[in-house]
């Protein structure tokens, strides 16, 4: 299947937005010493 433009802007924003996350996810760790995953949640206690 061929890529078209639309696919390229997706593509795109998506990266932009993942190093966004990582900004924001590095500045909440940083100021509330609260752990992350790479999702964004909240990680849990191990049972």
């Amino acid at each position: 299947m061929a890529v078209t433009p639309f696919d390229a802007v997706l593509r795109d924003l998506h990266g932009v937005l993942r190093q966004v996350e990582h900004t924001v996810q590095a500045d909440i760790e940083a100021r509330y010493g609260l752990p992350l995953t790479a999702t964004g949640s909240p990680a849990r206690p191990a049972a």
